[in-house]
């Protein structure tokens, strides 16, 4: 309430109670001038009262509508920060998503230096192989002029049929892809060109075999195999090629080619999310290969990630005869976080406190060469290994008999025909 209202209102009640006083005795003698007084004192006092309830009842009303702005002031600021905080979210995501690629981008950088690294080196390799082929033709065809020995047939001759896994002849036919058919009767220079030009034209497949837990039946793992395809489709298998291919200095091109696509498979289940293992064997021709398998480490080191999915697999004999030169190299991969099993086990005399050591958490034993010990002994041979958290893989397993023994014996793991044949892995098809 303005001060002109005020004074107004004090004026307008003042003069009425005044009045009150002075014409009350005129209009009412009998009453007296004292209660003419005291009825104008009153009329003054309930004037003031009723000027204060005014006065507050206005002071309340302003109150109130300035809370009312107050409250529409707050909530047009608190809309305005939440547009704020929108933003300011927004600016975050971008620059997080940014710095995420950045990361990705240097991350995928470096994988594909080190990939190119391990490739240079299998060119390398299969460099070596293609100039000592080349060499041995020469001489061959030097031989031949001179003195008319048997020709070996270079890799683009094709042959004019092929024995299939069944024992019949059929004509090649180049432009069918024959995954299935394994050529036999093969010479070993037969062999021999069918691993150059598998090598030269990249027709070294990666097959995958099942592991599955037992007694479930449930594929927990998949073992990798190389096959070479010839010109034709079909196909040789690794024991009808490694003894050449080791002759003529190609194996180790092959186990580092295979070992290299084990390792791309690996990565494309993992980002496929498929929550599987891989056992990748790396045969004793790489493990001594000391310059490959030192650039090898140092491509794990860059994709250490794979360490939950990837096991690598050695044999017996190979780790056992030559642990003294490979060891720090498998202490390497070790503290990666990579694991290793053994398999094609002979000696049963193990150490598993010395294995679980040295990061092996997988032994691998043949069906026949398991059920020809004794039972307690295999038992007691299991335990240790429990103890010491290592699993036992029995390979080669074809019949459910074999199955129903092995099964008595508590076995982790069983892989073999009964649970799935090698297959070609979808990447490997063209």
């Amino acid at each position: 309430m303005s001060a002109f209202k005020h004074l107004f209102g004090i004026l307008a009640y003042g003069l009425f109670a005044v009045a009150t006083a002075l014409l009350l005795p005129n209009l009412l003698p009998a009453l007296g001038a004292s209660f003419a007084l005291a009825a104008g004192i009153g009329v003054f006092v309930l004037g003031a009262v009723l000027h204060e309830h005014l006065a507050r009842a206005e002071r309340d009303a302003a109150f109130a509508a300035d809370i009312r702005g107050l409250y529409s002031v707050i909530g047009r600021l608190s809309d305005e920060a939440g547009l704020l905080r929108e933003e300011a979210r927004t600016v975050r995501q971008g620059l997080a998503e940014a710095t995420e690629n950045v990361d990705a981008r240097e991350q995928h950088l470096e994988k594909v230096v080190s990939e190119v690294r391990v490739l240079q080196s299998l060119i390398t390799q299969l460099s070596d192989v293609q100039v000592e082929a080349r060499d041995q033709r020469s001489a061959g065809e030097r031989r031949v002029a001179g003195g008319g020995a048997r020709i070996i047939p270079g890799p683009g001759a094709k042959p004019a049929e092929v024995r299939t896994d069944l024992g019949r002849a059929e004509t090649a036919r180049p432009d069918i892809l024959r995954t299935d058919v394994v050529r036999t009767n093969l010479t070993d220079e037969q062999v021999l060109d069918i691993v150059r030009e598998g090598l030269k034209r990249d027709r070294v497949d990666l097959f995958l075999q099942p592991i599955v837990s037992l007694p479930q039946r449930k594929p927990r793992f998949y073992e990798c195999f190389s096959r070479i395809r010839a010109e034709d489709g079909s196909m040789i298998l690794p024991e009808q090629y490694i003894d050449v291919a080791r002759r003529d200095g190609s194996l180790s091109a092959i186990d580092n080619m295979l070992l290299f696509r084990c390792i791309q498979l690996v990565r494309k289940a993992q980002r496929h999310k498929h929550n599987l293992g891989f056992f990748c064997n790396i045969s004793v021709h790489t493990l001594v290969d000391r310059a490959f398998f030192r650039e090898f480490i140092e491509f794990m080191a860059d994709n250490r990630e794979l360490a939950s999915q990837l096991t690598f697999e050695f044999a017996q004999e190979d780790i056992t005869s030559h642990w003294h030169e490979v060891s720090q190299d498998l202490y390497a991969l070790a503290r990666l976080g990579f694991y290793f099993s053994m398999d094609h086990v002979q000696r049963l005399d193990l150490d598993p406190q010395e294995l679980a050591k040295r990061h092996f958490k997988y032994v691998k034993i043949d069906t026949s060469r398991f059920l020809q010990e004794q039972p307690a002994d295999m038992r007691a041979l299991k335990r240790d290994l429990d103890r010491n958290g290592i699993d036992m893989i029995v390979s080669k397993i074809e019949k459910d008999g074999e199955l129903v023994e092995l099964l008595d014996h508590n076995i982790d793991f069983g892989q073999g025909y009964l649970f799935g044949e090698p297959r070609l892995s979808k990447d490997s098809q063209n």
